[in-house]
């Protein structure tokens, strides 16, 4: 399937994941205005609590409001674990989607991209970016709207006390906003350098350790290390700007709340002297005072997160707008291979050269064909077309006589397997290497494990299938990898099998028991090999050179028509220095 990211999460990532959790967005918003009133509902019964002791007030008053103050203190609490249940919730919820959204997005990226964009910075978006942005639905929407909550509450409570003290108390309130602006500007760009540069960090640190060995072998250990400094200042630099332009916040709108206090004192106290004002209405205005300090820090605070948010997203934005390679179009399934044509099939990957140029050959269902070449001469671009990883520039590949775009992809991935040049294995167990992809029992596993000879090598680990590998299964050797790549796409039992020269290093004696083994077990298989042993056996053989197919054949009608053909077989007997082995 064609990955479909619904264009208002590209244009309006924020609002998009409101309108697809509100339930739970609504609930959070809810039960922080319900918190909010009730929090600062506590300063105003406190100030009146004063004002009855002062006023030496019926006992039963006093004890009336102390019950008022508990059961709003209880309230708080019940709504304050509302609102953190939701909105931890809700932002969770949105960042795992958008991570489960850019895996699907890495899943259908094409071949080329994939090629040139370094696993680094991949790694950066769908973890750094995704954390990022959830700051940002999360943490950056909550506390502005908690500010906005508290400004609502509280400013009308302290206009109802005194309009003259509100007005001389938050007189360089309506500065912050503008000074804010000014910052958030400046961040945002940072923002967007830091993240780039993380990713930059990040594939040069995946790079090295991936290839510590060659470091090691070639003496490179400080060369990579004064480079891997350079990416590391580089990141510490302009992070060391986003930190300095973040401090700048909270200072400038700590000292606008810090003179309305003293302000307050200023003009205040002489209405309490004079008793226009009463005590607990000075304590409560205080308070409030105190408590505006968060709006102006956390409206500052919350856009931060917000600017950082969108910075991340720009980068996502930009992931999910790569038009995909390879569009699930087809609508049509094949339940059961008959046949595989080939007719004009050409692919380029940089223009002028062409990786594969007019090539035609047939399959029928039960045959076998192999594919042999110089290096470089299009053998795996063939594989990657046959199995479609990428799209031809030309010509056709017909599955039944139906053209291969008209078949879904789902249906195709379970009729072909392909087993790749370059193994990769999981840092699974050895059973769960081999199953992967297959319900297959643990007997039927070995029998696999047997077929490509490498059933008495796993008996001979420490839990023999249970043993676990390491990353790409490094605790194997070449040929291991090679064999144990061989037996998963094995256990998948699938009517057409591509094997990509998957035999390069295994020696000759084991490859011939294994090609023996696979003479049995395969049906319909394209074997692709540098090797001629590898590929005689096979019904027909497709010699191809500079990406143009030579001749088509057996491998006695290619020792007469094929000149590439026939060099190989010749360099390679001589090689050797045994004789061929017969054709079956």
């Amino acid at each position: 399937m064609s990955t479909q990211i619904p264009q208002e999460l590209i244009q309006k990532p924020i609002r998009y994941y409101i309108k697809e959790k509100k339930r739970m967005f609504i609930i959070g918003v809810l039960a922080l205005g319900a918190t909010n009133v009730l929090d600062n509902i506590s300063p105003f019964l406190i100030g009146k609590a004063i004002d009855l002791l002062a006023q030496k007030a019926p006992t039963s008053e006093i004890l009336k409001m102390i019950g008022m103050i508990f059961l709003v203190t209880l309230m708080l609490a019940l709504t304050r674990f509302s609102w953190r249940l939701s909105w931890g919730k809700f932002s969770h919820s949105s960042a795992m989607d958008l991570q489960n959204k850019i895996f699907v997005k890495f899943t259908h990226l094409g071949q080329s991209y994939l090629k040139r964009t370094p696993v680094g910075e991949l790694m950066s978006i769908i973890i750094n970016d995704t954390q990022a942005f959830r700051m940002a639905v999360g943490p950056g929407i909550l506390i502005i709207l908690d500010s906005i909550f508290i400004l609502l509450v509280v400013v009308p409570i302290m206009v109802s006390i005194s309009l003259s003290w509100t007005l001389k108390t938050l007189i360089l309130m309506p500065l912050l906003p503008f000074f804010a602006k000014k910052i958030m500007d400046l961040l945002e760009t940072y923002y967007e350098k830091k993240q780039t540069k993380f990713a930059e960090l990040s594939g040069f640190s995946q790079e090295i350790i991936s290839g510590m060995r060659v470091i090691k072998s070639y003496g490179q250990q400080n060369d990579h290390t004064r480079m891997f400094n350079h990416y590391s200042r580089d990141y510490e630099n302009v992070s060391n700007k986003t930190a300095l332009l973040d401090a700048s916040f909270a200072p400038p709108l700590e000292f606008a709340v810090t003179c309305g206090c003293v302000i307050l004192l200023i003009v205040g106290i002489p209405d309490v002297m004079s008793g226009a004002i009463t005590v607990g209405s000075l304590f409560t205005f205080y308070q409030y005072i105190q408590r505006m300090e968060w709006p102006a820090t956390a409206i500052g605070l919350g856009i931060s997160h917000i600017q950082q948010g969108h910075a991340s997203f720009r980068r996502v934005r930009q992931l999910f707008q790569i038009p995909d390679e390879v569009v699930d179009s087809g609508d049509k399934t094949i339940e059961k291979f008959e046949s595989l044509r080939v007719v004009g099939l050409s692919h380029q990957y940089e223009a002028p050269r062409f990786s594969v140029k007019n090539v035609n050959f047939e399959l029928a269902a039960g045959e076998i064909l192999g594919v042999i070449g110089p290096t470089a001469s299009g053998k795996s671009t063939l594989i990657d077309l046959l199995a479609r990883i990428i799209n031809p520039a030309s010509g056709e590949i017909l599955v039944n006589g139906r053209p291969i775009q008209e078949i879904k992809m789902k249906s195709l991935r379970n009729m072909v397997t392909v087993v790749p040049q370059e193994s990769f294995l999981f840092s699974e167990k050895v059973a769960e290497n081999i199953s992967l992809g297959a319900e297959i029992n643990h007997q039927q596993i070995e029998a696999f494990a047997k077929a490509v000879e490498l059933a008495d090598e796993i008996r001979s680990f420490p839990i023999q299938y249970d043993t676990f590998l390491g990353e790409r299964g490094i605790n194997l050797s070449g040929g291991q990898r090679q064999r144990l790549t061989l037996a998963r796409a094995l256990a998948r039992q699938t009517p057409l099998i591509l094997i990509d020269d998957s035999l390069s290093a295994v020696d000759a004696q084991t490859e011939e028991k294994i090609l023996k083994q696979l003479r049995s077990l395969l049906t319909t298989a394209i074997v692709i090999s540098h090797r001629v042993e590898s590929v005689r056996w096979a019904h027909k053989i497709l010699v191809l050179r500079d990406g143009e197919q030579e001749a088509i054949g057996t491998h006695d009608e290619l020792l007469k028509i094929s000149p590439t053909y026939k060099n190989l077989y010749q360099l390679q007997k001589e090689g050797s220095n045994e004789s061929p082995a017969p054709v079956h």
